[in-house]
């Protein structure tokens, strides 16, 4: 009697596996270029191990067993050209958790935050190294836009929330809040300081917004949706030489070379008392301008018989400079911080806004000046094509990498003291975010994109019945038992590569997990010794699972492949898929087990070229059943659900063909489990994850040199967390390529 036993979709699995070709990613003959490349396999395969009881630190690995036998896949080419790659933006992830670090989670989780938060994008499902689209639309747009005016509104809102964030001072709100805002919260948004000319831009927009608290809640907004909030912004280093100082330029009322007033269309001589309303410009041309200025000061007296203020505007080269100016009866001087060149031409207006009898402006001088020393800056020269990055870029490589969110204060500290010029001075900081909650949910981030967590199907609901559980949310307690189990083999443990793909212990939190797995219940930060052959990062229930009436070893066989050895399937011809399916479905399944069947539709042709890599690897694990539980025997369920017949499980495999110095022949989940513990691929698949992710982008020729780095220190025993901080400290985490985009 024939049954549909593999549906269509899981056939289809025939296409992501490849089934013409050869397998790549393996060769020992040094680095491929790129990264894992589509993957489509989603959850679904792996089993064995043994280990430590999980009650203190791992001590350290020894190296593979073979290292000779083993080459490393990745190799280092300093002269290998890096690939352009344009200014990345954030992903959502990433900007959403920079914003919640600066205004709170309480913030970020209501309402209308929330809401507006939904209308940024999601990023693609499945790896984000391979499908992270840089691009940034209209959706993208609205989004953050909403966003930003959701945020800053909530924060005005609450008076705790707005002392918080805005600062002590957010009760009184006026311009010496709102430079307080910008020298602080402001470089902590924007990742690095406020370019002055624009500190001044926006401190006048402040102003044109009547300054107060809606002021300030428009600062909030209009820096949470900046570009340099949103993307990546990455600046050369500098070069500070100091000069001499400039000296004070003093222009009087009466300097006919360079005063206007524009009244109407005609340009009037120097006059020092104003009684009509309009402009009057110092209009200043370049050889008056000697030296590079920051401060500008404007003498002036005002005459009010009413007692009315005199209303006033101050522009710089038709910039707003001081907004919505108030001056009583007397004499006054109006000053601003701005940023002049040497050479360059100036002009400086005032505006007069409501003149009236005997009410009137006398003008008396303009002053330009220096606070600087006379400090000469340019950017560093590129050497052998990479140009070096200031410190403030450099904080954000690291901050990202390792936390998903922007650079904290003391990072942001030390980049404003010079300090992450070096791998040296960067170092410290790594090894301190490292041990942040945020970092272990950037793990999360990293092993839910690599092992395609995203995808774990729900069992069949007759399987989970005979299993006598709830198939209905299980796919996430699966995953978050594996995440449990990484960190706490990772953080907790300080396990290298072996541990990591051996350790038989784990966080079954619910009983139906702890069902599954044949233990007990884990509380807190405890693990349950697991007893049944589960073990290590692969042979755990969110692998194993199966949304079908039985368990699949292409599938399982595809995972291992692509997830955890991160090897290159080629596409099929799907023409042979369809021909494989029709002869499945012609199968007998009450005289052949699943291995049979497989083994009888993948054998011919073309498919047997890439299936003699993937199969025997599933038939390796068919000691578990769909639901990732230990069985003796294979059920066979027709498609009503019913059962058919039952055949002896054969696990045994001869050519594994993992890898070169790697046993041929596997008894099962045990041997595969051993043998992938000390695989120099799965060291290497290992190095290649925490590097991409670092970058949010396959590999690179480029890259060999840091990534064979990561890859060596796997293959001597290193510890993965010591790994993922060689992944994103690394001499190249100092310096762009100069093809890429600059902004």
């Amino acid at each position: 009697m024939a049954t549909r036993f593999l549906t269509l979709t899981t056939l289809a699995v025939l296409a992501g596996a490849g089934c013409a070709g050869v397998i790549g990613g393996g060769a020992p003959d040094g680095q491929r270029p790129g990264g894992p490349g589509t993957d489509g396999s989603g959850a679904g395969a792996i089993a064995g191990g043994a280990g430590t009881d999980g009650a203190r630190p791992s001590p350290p690995e020894a190296a593979i067993t073979d290292p000779e036998a083993q080459p490393p896949r990745f190799t280092c080419d300093a002269e290998a050209a890096a690939e352009a790659t344009a200014l990345r933006r954030l992903t959502r992830s990433e900007l959403l958790h920079s914003i919640e670090a600066l205004v709170g989670a309480d913030v970020m989780a209501s309402d209308p935050v929330t809401r507006a938060a939904a209308r940024i994008p999601l990023e693609p499902p499945g790896d984000l190294v391979a499908t992270f689209q840089n691009g940034h639309a209209a959706d993208h747009v609205e989004g953050i836009l909403l966003t930003a005016q959701a945020v800053a509104a909530e924060v005005a809102a609450d008076d705790a929330v707005r002392v918080r964030v805005l600062g002590v001072c957010a009760d009184a709100a006026n311009r010496a809040c709102a430079e307080a805002f910008l020298d602080g919260a402001g470089t902590r948004i924007l990742r690095r300081p406020v370019d002055p000319t624009r500190r001044e831009a926006l401190l006048s927009a402040f102003d044109a917004e009547g300054g107060g608290l809606a002021g300030m809640q428009w600062l909030l907004s209009r820096l949470l949706q900046s570009p340099e909030t949103v993307f990546h912004v990455e600046l050369p280093r500098q070069r500070c030489d100091a000069t001499a100082p400039a000296e004070t330029l003093r222009l009087a009322w009466d300097d006919a070379s360079v005063f206007f007033a524009p009244l109407g269309a005609a340009e009037t001589g120097p006059q020092q008392t104003l009684t009509e309303a309009g402009w009057y410009v110092w209009q200043i041309p370049p050889e008056r301008v000697g030296g590079d200025y920051t401060g500008l000061a404007i003498e002036l007296s005002v005459q009010s018989d009413d007692g009315v203020p005199l209303e006033l505007d101050v522009n710089l080269d038709d910039m707003p400079l001081l907004h919505g100016q108030s001056l009583d009866a007397g004499e006054h001087t109006l000053s601003a911080s701005v940023e002049i060149a040497a050479g360059e031409p100036t002009k400086v207006g005032v505006y007069f806004k409501n003149p009236a009898g005997g009410r009137a402006l006398s003008l008396a001088a303009v002053t330009l000046s220096s606070d600087r020393g006379g400090m000469a800056c340019t950017p560093v020269a590129a050497e052998a094509g990479a140009m070096p990055l200031d410190d403030w870029s450099i904080a954000s490589r690291v901050a990202f990498a390792l936390t998903g969110e922007g650079p904290d204060a003391l990072l942001l500290e030390a980049a404003a003291a010079g300090e992450l010029g070096s791998v040296e001075g960067v170092m410290p900081h790594a090894e301190r975010l490292i041990e942040t909650p945020q970092a272990r949910r950037q793990l999360e981030a990293i092993l839910d994109a690599w092992l395609g967590l995203h995808a774990i199907p729900t069992p069949h609901p007759t399987i989970a019945g005979l299993a006598g559980i709830d198939a209905v949310g299980l796919p996430e307690e699966a995953r978050r038992e594996l995440l449990d189990y990484a960190l706490h083999l990772v953080f907790d443990l300080q396990a290298g590569a072996a541990a990591l793909m051996s350790e038989p212990v784990g966080f079954p939190r619910s009983e139906r997990m702890a069902t599954l797995y044949g233990a007990e219940q884990a509380q807190g930060e405890t693990p349950s010794a697991l007893s049944e052959g589960h073990g290590g990062l692969l042979l755990r229930i969110a692998p194993l699972l199966s949304g079908q009436l039985g368990s699949s070893p292409i599938l399982r066989g595809v995972y291992v492949r692509k997830r955890i050895l991160c090897d290159e399937l080629p596409s099929p011809d799907f023409s042979i898929v369809s021909t494989r399916l029709e002869q499945f479905e012609a199968e007998d399944r009450t005289a052949m087990s699943t291995r049979e069947a497989v083994t009888e539709i993948t054998s011919e042709g073309a498919c047997n070229a890439c299936h003699s890599q993937i199969n025997p690897l599933g038939f390796a694990l068919e000691p578990f059943g769909p639901l990732g539980q230990p069985r003796a025997e294979e059920i066979v369920f027709d498609a009503d659900g019913e059962e058919i017949a039952r055949h002896p499980i054969d696990s045994v495999v001869e050519n594994a063909n993992l890898e070169a110095g790697a046993p041929g022949v596997l008894t099962g989940p045990e041997d595969l489990s051993a043998a992938l513990a000390n695989s120099a691929k799965v060291r290497a698949c290992i190095a290649e994850r925490f590097y991409t992710h670092a970058q949010l982008r396959p590999l690179s020729d480029a890259d060999g040199c840091a990534v064979s780095a990561v890859e060596m220190a796997l293959r001597e025993g290193e510890s993965i967390k010591t790994a993922w901080l060689r992944a994103v400290v690394h001499e190249a985490l100092l310096s762009r390529r100069v093809e890429e985009v600059t902004p």
